[in-house]
């Protein structure tokens, strides 16, 4: 029995060492992983030149606290800014779940500083997903996740993804921020559309209120930019990142506006692994890694991949009900009639590593960044296969 208390069901397998696309068990089996650790493992496992930097990092610094300042972290929130169209600082961590944090705190801070104490309330979407602290399950999250929660934390309202019309009867001027992903992953891979986000443009001009975009799960080029707002012409106040932000190495962060920068004073938060040295070296060597050439590839494996796994729902009606998603973030919706886990057993044991969403008839479809076709076209014979069995 193990001594780990996890919160997750388990693949029966033990996982010892990883390489590229490939994760490899106890017994030397192959797995062609296309959950990336759960979009975070973007190029690939044991990426060489992240290794690279990480090992010349141990030699010089681990971590010294934030009473100091440290040069890779200086440069590493340089390179990150300056990656992005409305940044201005950005406050690291060790985790999404951690950003949700900052971000949330810094939302009600810029209004208490800036006299505007009327505005209390965050507007968050039904469906949406801001990881499992108590912060987190308030803003979001399933009636699975809150259950034996309560009471929730008071101050967020939310309200139904893509309904304009909710959306305008519920902003007010006591609203302060409206927090979203621009695809609800975990919600089972729901897009907000242009039309939404076009209106909810109009009112935060009008209502003053900030705009925060949770882009843990579409950052760091999975959607075929640094962030997936870049797709979208729609620019947040602040943003939370993770999970591929540090190819795997635990690291977070929120970025804010100039606005936001300017009004939150010494000890309005803090963390004491915030920019430590070891992840700055990862985040460094991360957006060293996200080039032209990388997104370009991106953006053909996904057209590639949507196209492959479009062929499976022709060919299987009865089995696949939709295809949706963006980039190589990707969900099949499965009929109801097939045991989902048992087919994610099925692919495994076939040699393709897959996992589902919190819906739980929606399979998560994440490969790495650096995805092959000749990778798509195992992932999807195997997808077809065992969908056909």
């Amino acid at each position: 029995m193990s001594a780990v208390l996890g919160f997750s069901r388990k693949f029966p397998v033990k996982i010892v060492r990883a390489e590229g696309i490939y994760l490899f068990d106890s017994n030397g089996k192959q797995y062609c992983d296309f959950t990336s650790g759960i979009a975070t493992v973007n190029f690939g496992h044991c990426n060489e030149y992240i290794n690279k930097k990480i090992s010349e990092q141990i030699r010089t610094l681990w971590h010294c606290s934030n009473l100091f300042s440290s040069e890779i972290q200086e440069q590493t929130a340089i390179k990150l800014i300056n990656s992005t169209n409305f940044g201005d600082k950005v406050f690291f961590c060790s985790s999404g779940l951690e950003a949700i944090e900052a971000a949330v705190k810094f939302i009600k801070r810029y209004f208490y500083e800036s006299g505007d104490t009327a505005k209390t309330e965050i507007l968050t979407l039904k469906n949406g997903f801001h990881g499992r602290s108590a912060t987190g399950i308030s803003a979001g999250g399933t009636e699975e996740a809150r259950r034996g929660f309560a009471p929730l934390l008071k101050g967020f309202t939310q309200i139904e993804a893509n309904n304009v019309d909710e959306l305008k009867a519920k902003v007010s001027h006591s609203t302060a921020a409206v927090m979203l992903e621009l695809i609800q992953s975990e919600g089972g891979i729901y897009e907000i559309t242009n039309d939404y986000l076009e209106n909810l443009q109009i009112l935060r001009k009008k209502f003053g209120f900030l705009l925060c975009f949770d882009e843990i799960q579409t950052g760091f080029g999975r959607i075929g930019r640094l962030f997936h707002h870049e797709n979208l012409g729609i620019e947040p106040d602040l943003l939370t990142c993770a999970k591929g932000m540090g190819n795997g190495f635990p690291v977070g962060g929120c970025i804010v506006n100039k606005d936001i920068a300017s009004v939150l004073p010494l000890g309005a938060h803090g963390g004491t692994y915030s920019g430590n040295a070891l992840a700055m070296a990862a985040v460094s060597a991360t957006l060293d890694l996200l080039n032209k050439e990388l997104l370009s590839n991106v953006i053909k494996m996904s057209e590639y991949l949507s196209s492959s796994l479009r062929e499976i729902a022709a060919l299987l009606p009865d089995q696949v009900i939709d295809i949706r998603g963006r980039g190589l973030l990707m969900g099949v919706e499965i009929a109801q009639t097939v045991d989902t886990w048992d087919l994610l057993l099925k692919c495994l044991k076939s040699g393709l590593a897959l996992n589902r969403t919190s819906k739980r008839q929606v399979l998560r479809i994440l490969p790495p960044l650096i995805v092959e076709k000749s990778n798509i076209d195992f992932a999807a014979e195997v997808l077809y296969k065992n969908l056909k069995s």
